[in-house]
Protein backbone atom coordinates (compact mmCIF):
# COMPACT_ATOMS: atom_id res chain seq x y z
CA UNK A 1 0.00 0.00 0.00
CA UNK A 2 1.19 3.46 -0.87
CA UNK A 3 2.34 5.94 2.17
CA UNK A 4 2.07 9.63 1.87
CA UNK A 5 3.09 12.07 4.10
CA UNK A 6 2.23 15.18 3.41
CA UNK A 7 3.61 18.74 5.14
CA UNK A 8 4.13 16.98 8.65
CA UNK A 9 5.66 19.02 11.31
CA UNK A 10 6.33 17.62 15.19
CA UNK A 11 6.88 19.85 18.04
CA UNK A 12 7.69 19.16 21.77
CA UNK A 13 7.38 21.37 24.55
CA UNK A 14 10.91 20.81 26.71
CA UNK A 15 10.78 23.05 29.97
CA UNK A 16 8.70 26.02 28.02
CA UNK A 17 11.16 25.68 24.87
CA UNK A 18 9.69 24.58 21.60
CA UNK A 19 11.65 22.19 20.42
CA UNK A 20 11.49 21.39 16.28
CA UNK A 21 11.70 17.40 15.36
CA UNK A 22 10.73 17.89 12.05
CA UNK A 23 9.04 20.53 10.08
CA UNK A 24 6.96 20.66 6.49
CA UNK A 25 8.22 17.53 5.42
CA UNK A 26 6.30 15.65 2.63
CA UNK A 27 7.47 12.41 0.95
CA UNK A 28 5.35 9.17 -0.91
CA UNK A 29 6.29 5.56 -0.89
CA UNK A 30 4.63 3.74 -3.64
CA UNK A 31 3.36 0.32 -3.24
CA UNK A 32 5.59 -2.20 -3.54
CA UNK A 33 8.54 -0.12 -2.59
CA UNK A 34 10.30 0.63 0.12
CA UNK A 35 11.88 3.15 2.18
CA UNK A 36 15.05 3.32 4.54
CA UNK A 37 15.16 6.23 7.39
CA UNK A 38 18.61 6.93 8.38
CA UNK A 39 20.35 9.53 10.44
CA UNK A 40 22.09 10.54 13.68
CA UNK A 41 20.92 9.57 16.90
CA UNK A 42 18.03 12.12 17.89
CA UNK A 43 17.05 13.34 14.58
CA UNK A 44 13.58 11.98 14.95
CA UNK A 45 13.68 8.81 13.25
CA UNK A 46 11.50 7.37 16.15
CA UNK A 47 9.12 9.77 16.52
CA UNK A 48 8.52 10.27 12.42
CA UNK A 49 7.97 6.11 12.43
CA UNK A 50 5.47 6.22 15.21
CA UNK A 51 3.55 9.53 13.38
CA UNK A 52 3.36 7.45 10.06
CA UNK A 53 2.30 4.11 12.56
CA UNK A 54 -0.65 6.52 13.90
CA UNK A 55 1.13 5.80 17.59
CA UNK A 56 1.71 9.91 17.54
CA UNK A 57 -0.18 12.65 16.10
CA UNK A 58 2.23 15.31 14.48
CA UNK A 59 1.91 18.70 15.39
CA UNK A 60 0.78 19.38 11.79
CA UNK A 61 0.13 17.88 8.26
CA UNK A 62 -1.38 14.60 7.31
CA UNK A 63 -0.34 10.91 6.69
CA UNK A 64 -2.11 8.24 4.10
CA UNK A 65 -1.83 5.11 3.98
CA UNK A 66 -3.68 4.04 0.78
CA UNK A 67 -6.10 6.81 0.31
CA UNK A 68 -7.17 6.84 3.92
CA UNK A 69 -6.47 9.59 6.72
CA UNK A 70 -4.69 8.35 9.38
Amino acid sequence: MKVRAEHLSMQFNDAGQVVDVFTDLSFEVPSGQSLAVVGESGVGKTTLLYVLGALESPSSGDVYIGEHSV
